[in-house]
């Protein structure tokens, strides 16, 4: 009797044991440089919900594989939601300028894609510009600055879509290489692709400071190209950004889509405007009632990025309002913006 109690308390253990890592989990949400990371600090915000998570994990890398600080332990983050601030990695005071690979997870050890999250910021220590950001499962992400600008291929990581990129600003272009790429060329589209310009040819390393071209208005397809050639001048690969990016000269800030515009009062458009071809000296407003069909001046006065207008008077709801934004140098137009479709009533 005793026997059968003691082999059946410890199948009771090895299954609470097991039950306990099997069913142990932890899903990413989000990842966030830390108020205080920089060239003496890694530290990241991390947004994840966990639950019976046992081990976390954090790390600092340079790019030439030098660990900074890494720790493995018991995590007190085993059943949590939400953003965890200042998930602390300290290293040693690093150069001006110095690229920082931080990387964690929450989970178990070992970890496996189905029961931990991972997080990984790549960023440049003195500016804290982000060059790769990635969450997920465990498995997603790079986990050192080697791995983002080393990659087995040649990888794009900035820009790699969604950004808006003022125009006639400069910007720094992100790629990971093999070590036998030693030699990039890289173009731009501005219309997803269909056709390249050149940004630059023959350029070492991994980044370059692209002065993006004006243009008279956002261009809303854009992508970069990188192509990498090894020492005897051979192609040896080429990527480019995921998905489209803007390059934006004016944006209408209001009034919003969908928006509701009280009729026959004073309501003020405001806009930001970014490098033009020319500087400019005039602004024209106009509006539409009907979704562009017909465009009229508008009456008001003009402030600085701003424009007080007098809006009509309308009999009815006039659901399909736009405004237009337009910037002259002289004669010329050197920049255009519609806003989106907003009441007036």
């Amino acid at each position: 009797m005793h026997i059968l109690l003691s082999l059946l308390i410890n199948i009771i253990i090895v299954f609470f044991a097991f039950s306990s890592n099997v069913f142990a989990a932890a899903t990413a949400e989000g990842v966030a440089l830390n108020a205080l990371a920089g060239c003496d600090d890694a530290s990241l915000d991390i947004t994840f919900t966990s639950g019976n998570a046992h081990r976390e994990f954090g790390q600092a890398t340079l790019e030439a594989g030098t660990i900074l600080n890494s720790f493995e332990q018991n995590t007190t983050l085993g059943n949590f939601s939400g953003t965890f601030i200042n998930y602390g990695i300290s290293i040693p005071l690093q150069p001006d300028n110095t690229v920082i690979g931080s990387y964690a997870y929450v989970g178990e050890t070992p970890p496996s894609f189905s029961d931990t999250a991972e997080f990984f910021m790549l960023y440049e220590c003195t500016t804290r510009e982000v060059i790769v950001s990635c969450y997920g499962a465990y498995g997603t992400c790079s986990q050192t600055a080697a791995d983002a600008l080393q990659p087995a291929a040649l990888t794009l990581l900035k820009p790699n879509g969604g950004e808006t990129i003022e125009s006639a600003s400069d910007y720094n272009i992100w790629w990971g290489a093999p070590p036998v790429a030693v030699s990039f060329t890289l173009r731009y589209s501005v219309d997803n692709g269909v056709t390249w310009g050149k940004i630059a040819t023959k350029v070492p390393g991994n980044s370059y400071i692209w002065h993006v071209p004006t243009s008279l208005v956002n261009q809303k397809q854009c992508l970069v190209k990188v192509i990498g050639y090894n020492a005897d001048g051979v192609k040896v690969g080429s990527d480019k950004s995921d998905e489209p990016f803007i390059i934006e000269v004016l944006n209408i800030a209001t009034p919003v889509a969908r928006a509701t515009v009280p009729q026959g009062l004073p309501y003020t458009i405001t806009w930001t405007a970014n490098g033009t071809s020319s500087p400019p000296d005039q602004v024209v407003v106009k509006y539409t009632l009907n979704n562009g069909k017909t465009w009229k001046t508008a009456q008001g006065t003009l402030g600085a990025s701003s424009f007080s207008w007098n809006v009509p008077a309308v009999s009815k709801p006039k659901n399909n309002a736009k405004v237009k934004v337009i910037l002259k140098a002289g004669r010329v137009t050197v920049a255009k913006a519609v806003s989106g479709i907003f009441t007036v009533q």
